[in-house]
């Protein structure tokens, strides 16, 4: 059951940017990548079949970027960043806070992290901490969101930090396109436990394969509904 008290808020220091639809957050299934619709589906059961995929574009938001911005690295592995519209920054992080102890093949191949001052602040409810990840299904060969967790109930700014991919390019992330998604999370803490799996453990297990495995479409889904 849906809580009603609990509500994400995407919030913009920016007047007017909310206007704009395509530069709104919004939940990640409304921008599912077009190769993964194209994907095929039964009876093959691929990808789209999957309910893991589903449940994450289910349960998180995508930032899209604000407004056209080209970046340019040069051989030398100098960064020239240009935004459409002058009104927004972009900062960097110096080698010596991560690139220099970043492994080799990582701080090789990236000229800087980039830091983008993002006109959108997110807040979740008290208790609630977002995770911060890249638009991974994206694939986007020209950038990486690095992740992490940001105590959004508390601090809601979320200034992405982005590692540009490679040297001696340039390219344009376009308004709309999707740069960095948020999934909220109640901030708890865990015990660890490893052991040997019970004749308990084992018949949950096998279960829950015999609700997934004799339905086509739509078996996890039915499955919650029955175990709630």
């Amino acid at each position: 059951m849906k809580n009603k008290d609990l509500k994400i808020e995407f919030f913009s220091n920016v007047n007017h940017l909310n206007d704009i639809e395509e530069c709104r957050p919004k939940p990640l299934i409304q921008l599912i990548p077009d190769w993964w619709k194209k994907a095929g589906s039964l009876p093959d059961k691929t990808i789209k079949n999957c309910p893991s995929f589903i449940q994450m574009f289910k349960t998180a938001y995508v930032v899209p970027m604000w407004c056209d911005t080209e970046i340019i690295v040069d051989n030398d592995g100098q960064v020239i960043v240009n935004s459409a519209y002058t009104a927004f920054n972009w900062s960097t992080h110096s080698d010596s806070q991560f690139l220099d102890f970043a492994p080799k093949h990582i701080s090789d191949n990236t000229p800087t992290i980039l830091k983008a001052v993002s006109p959108w602040l997110l807040k979740t409810p008290k208790g609630y901490a977002s995770y911060q990840m890249p638009a991974f299904y994206d694939f986007n060969p020209d950038f990486t969101v690095l992740p992490g967790i940001i105590n959004t109930d508390h601090h809601h700014e979320i200034n992405q930090q982005i590692m540009i991919n490679g040297k001696n390019k340039s390219f344009i992330i376009k308004r709309g396109d999707p740069l960095a998604v948020y999934f909220p999370f109640k901030r708890e803490k865990f015990e660890l436990e490893t052991r040997n799996a019970t004749k308990k453990d084992i018949d949950s297990v096998n279960r829950h394969k015999l609700m997934l495995f004799t339905k086509f479409k739509n078996a996890y889904s039915l499955m919650f509904k029955e175990l709630d």
